[in-house]
Parts: structure tokens; C-alpha cells; sequence
């Protein structure tokens, strides 16, 4: 599977929301419960306005028959002198259906934190994400955030 990697942006907001819909779909649970999940989900339309302006989004497109569609993608944004650190990179979410798409956004949120001189990438812990986050060498550092160092720190 062939996927091209781009900064999400404002345009491209209904394409996360049917994402997050089908896989919310994916869940076979009760219409009522869906609804209530996605008024507090990350992805819900207030934070991706909030979100996908700052430049610090990606989505991962695969390209099918002349069209693309959202494969996966994660919410990010920089925090400044955040645990001693000068510059962290905070993944609020990352979604997709496929793991290793998950696992490909990983690479790519840490890749780019180095690429920007971060000091660390910060992932919030989620059990859909666990597995991802532990095999791509994160480190537990509280009961909700997954570290992975960008460049050498004191510890």
C-alpha cells in the first residue's frame, strides 16, 4: 500500500471527520453511544478547527482509482518549556484502521519533531494506540503520556 503524507489544514477537516466516523462505524456499538463519543472526542469539530490551522497535523492519503482518501492521520501541536524542555511535540490523537498505518504515523511524528529540533514527542495514551506506541519504543511516563525522546536529554 502506497501512502503520500502531507500537513493537514483546515480544508480537510469533513475528510477526518468521515475517517473517524467509519471507524467509529467499525465498533458495532449503539447509535446513542457513537453520538456521545464523538461529542468528546478528540476529533470533534472545535478541536479540529483548533488543530488543523497550526500546520502540525498529517494525514496519510492512499490513492485509489483518481481520487485520494484519509488512510490516517494525527492532531499535533508544539508546547514551549513544557518538563524543562524548550520545545515538545504533543500528539493529541492519532488515528487509523490499518496498524501499520499507526505505526508509519509514529515514525512520522517523531521523524518530524527531530527535523524541527524538538526535544521530545508526547503521545496521549489511549488503549487503541497502546500497542503502536510500545512497539515503536515509547516510554510510559505517566498514567496518560508516551515519550519518545528526539535528541539526547538528561534524564
Amino acid at each position: 500500500m502506497e501512502l503520500a503524507y502531507r500537513v493537514l489544514d483546515i480544508s480537510e477537516l469533513d475528510h477526518v471527520v468521515a475517517l473517524e466516523q467509519k471507524l467509529l462505524a467499525g465498533l458495532q456499538i449503539p447509535e446513542h453511544d457513537a453520538m456521545v463519543m464523538a461529542w468528546h472526542a478528540p476529533w470533534r469539530r472545535e478541536s479540529l478547527e483548533h488543530y488543523l490551522p497550526k500546520g502540525w497535523c498529517f494525514g496519510a492519503w492512499r490513492k485509489t482509482s483518481g481520487s485520494e482518501e484519509l488512510a490516517g492521520y494525527f492532531l499535533a501541536q508544539p508546547l514551549i518549556f513544557f518538563r524543562g524542555y524548550t520545545q515538545t511535540l504533543w500528539v493529541e490523537h492519532l488515528a487509523a484502521a490499518d496498524e501499520n498505518v499507526k505505526l508509519e504515523l509514529i515514525e512520522l511524528a517523531r521523524r518530524y519533531g527531530r527535523d524541527k529540533h524538538l526535544q521530545s514527542v508526547l503521545f496521549a495514551d489511549n488503549q487503541d494506540l497502546r500497542a503502536a506506541l510500545t512497539q515503536s519504543g515509547g516510554q510510559k511516563i505517566g498514567d496518560s503520556i508516551i515519550e519518545f525522546r528526539t535528541t539526547k536529554v538528561r534524564t
